[in-house]
């Protein structure tokens, strides 16, 4: 393994305060000024271990461009640049390696080492019955990269190693363990491995469901809390779909959804990551419909009623019709889910959407500093658009608003219309 010893007597390098080297780069030509030449610098720290920055080449910010650097100031030296990072790692809280900054992998890669993965695999029984009973058939199911994780990953790490060495440490799932030259993964045991793909079809990222209860019950399959890759977060595009261009398009939330939608009616789906990060679909819904007409989106997240998942719905309606997107919703009772409700044979509805075509959204406490005072402008109108609101509700949390809005109700201006669990639902009084 190569070491920092080993990489500043290459360079030639020289001390340039604490855990800090200059050095003249490899990828220019000596000047006649030899001071002017002394511009690769070494950095050796808790968060970028090594990192090796040209003040000729690299670029401050530009992430892409500095990694390129690195790799060819490594290949300048004759050193492999993933040997690099292993040997001069600082070990952190996790006792894992702390990578220097990377870009994540490219799809196409993260397709060929997950796919690997996914070969040493299998479906167990008990994961099979749990995917017939949700919809899924087991056999397509397997075919589409669902897996049972081992109660042993150690097997798995290690084959994996064996085929593609350190450049699993840039790999979502995988990190390099200090004090040592090989691999390890995050594969929680006993656990449905979900895949999720782009709209090439490749595999670029996994999810772990935890079948035997806890508060977490999905995992991404990332390597962030051990010093590696955090894993990608990605809109899953079923098998099929990403082939074509449609004229319309569901979205709903959860890999495993959008597949069993789009294997039972045949209609082209997405899957959101999770209901905070809905608007993150956009440029992929845009991407499948962008030389169709008309353009429909249908928005089917579950009918379970909670808060969260009303604002998602209505946050992310808002945001494809500011995108030019016709929006309907769709409708169904007797389920929690779409999936659920195609299983069992339930009408689904598509019917227009119930919120405003526009509504005013006050300043976000990312707008609003300690030193600014809130006016009515900032409630009423998105009160009156709404029709009714719940007061925990309001998009809006900075230190006076609690007493703007009593002032407005005692002036006459907002009114109490209601109390419930989750506390007093407002409404905009008649000319206010």
């Amino acid at each position: 393994m190569t070491t920092l010893t080993d990489v500043l007597q290459r360079l030639g390098a020289v001390p340039n305060g604490d855990n800090r080297w200059i050095a003249r780069c490899p990828l220019h030509q000596p000047d006649e000024d030899c001071c002017g030449n002394w511009k690769l610098s070494i950095l050796r720290g808790d968060k970028q271990p090594l990192l090796l920055f040209c003040y000729r080449c690299s670029e401050k910010n530009n992430r892409e461009l500095n990694l390129q650097v690195q790799r060819q100031v490594a290949e300048a030296i004759g050193v492999n640049l993933y040997d690099v990072r292993a040997g001069c790692g600082e070990k952190d809280t996790a006792g894992a390696v702390r990578t220097a900054a990377v870009l994540p992998a490219d799809p196409t890669v993260l397709d060929t080492i997950y796919t690997d993965l996914l070969e040493q695999l299998d479906l167990t029984d008990r994961h099979r019955r749990w995917l017939q009973k949700r919809g899924l058939d087991p056999d397509l199911a397997f075919a589409m990269g669902y897996r049972s994780t081992p109660a042993d990953a150690t097997a798995v790490a290690r084959k994996c190693w064996e085929q593609w060495g350190l450049q699993l440490a840039t790999i979502p799932g995988f990190y390099n363990v200090y004090g040592s030259d090989q691999v390890k993964c995050s594969l929680r045991p006993q656990a449905v491995l979900t895949p999720s793909r782009d709209c090439d079809g490749n595999l670029v990222a996994l999810k772990m469901r935890m079948l035997d209860g806890g508060k977490v019950r999905m995992r991404s399959f990332g390597s962030g809390p051990y010093g590696g890759t955090k894993a990608v977060v990605n809109c899953h595009v079923p098998l099929g779909v990403g082939k074509q261009q449609w004229t319309h398009l569901t979205v709903t939330e959860g890999e495993r959804k959008a597949d069993v939608y789009f294997q039972r009616s045949g209609q082209p789906v997405i899957g959101i990551p999770g209901l905070g990060l809905a608007e993150t679909s956009l440029p992929l819904v845009h991407k499948l419909l962008q030389s169709s007409s008309p353009r429909l989106v249908t928005v089917a997240l579950d009918q379970d009623g909670k808060p969260q998942t009303d604002k998602a719905r209505t946050k992310l309606t808002q945001a494809l019709r500011d995108s030019g997107y016709c929006v309907k919703w769709a409708k169904w009772d007797g389920a929690k889910g779409i999936d659920d409700a195609v299983v069992q044979g339930l009408e689904v509805k598509i019917v227009d959407v119930e919120v405003p075509e526009s509504v005013p959204h006050p300043r976000t406490c990312s707008t609003v500093t300690t030193a600014t005072k809130l006016t009515d402008r900032d409630i009423i109108p998105y009160v009156q658009a709404k029709g009714k609101v719940h007061r925990c509700d309001l998009p809006l949390r900075h230190s006076n608003q609690d007493y703007l809005i009593s002032n407005l109700i005692r002036q006459g201006r907002l009114r109490i219309v209601g109390r419930d669990h989750r506390g007093q639902v407002l409404e905009a009084a008649s000319g206010g």
